[in-house]
């Protein structure tokens, strides 16, 4: 499992970190509604700048540290941002996404931190 990690977590938030740029109406809607428009679309796409660099960080000297700022921000969304929100319905304009996604998205951030856990020393 560990062989597959960085391969994995290079995809994912490449992808991640450029769709912030190509679609960011999607991600600015998941904001948490005491976020200012103006902040919300600046946070997306500084998120989406970070996630790019922890990308292209996952294979330098830096992986370490790629590692470490990628489970404080998977963490920090889980906890502090969007996804516990979005669980619980604090987000009127978002309703197009069902339950049953939110809550597969929630044990797949849950495992995503484990597996970044596993890997920080790698």
């Amino acid at each position: 499992m560990k062989k597959i990690a960085f391969p994995f977590f290079t995809v994912m938030f490449a992808t991640a970190g450029l769709a912030h740029f190509i679609i960011p109406s999607v991600f600015v809607k998941a904001m948490p509604p005491l976020f200012p428009p103006t902040l919300a679309a600046f946070l997306n796409l500084l998120v989406g700048a970070i996630e790019i660099a922890l990308a292209i960080g996952f294979w330098t000297r830096f992986r370490q540290l790629a590692v470490y700022i990628s489970f404080f921000l998977l963490v920090s969304f889980l906890v502090f941002v969007h996804t516990w929100h979005l669980l619980i319905g604090k987000f009127p304009g978002f309703p197009e996404v069902g339950a049953v996604v939110l809550w597969l998205r929630f044990v797949a951030q849950l495992i995503l931190i484990y597996w970044f856990w596993l890997v920080r020393n790698e």
